[in-house]
């Protein structure tokens, strides 16, 4: 995904490596907080990721589809992910 200067991605750079699919990675520039959540909407995750912060965990998640959202005072984004 690429929208005002965000890219997310799910997973490493290389499927087949150990871990793949264990981090959503991120470049957004500035500090975000996020949520993830199921297509449901129940809340399974927060924080606030900032400059230094390059991915957030999401190994302790089930197979499935989520929604990532992320929101600072003047953006709000929300994308769908596919943990495998």
């Amino acid at each position: 995904c690429t929208h005002a200067g965000w890219r997310i991605h799910c997973g490493g750079p290389d499927q087949s490596q150990p871990g793949a699919g264990s981090f959503v990675h991120y470049e957004l520039g500035q500090e975000y907080y996020y949520t993830i959540s199921t297509q449901q909407g129940a809340l399974l995750q927060s924080g606030m990721l900032s400059l230094a912060t390059t991915e957030i965990a999401v190994q302790d998640l089930p197979a499935g589809v989520y929604l990532i959202s992320l929101q600072n005072g003047e953006n709000q984004l929300t994308q769908r992910f596919v943990k495998l």
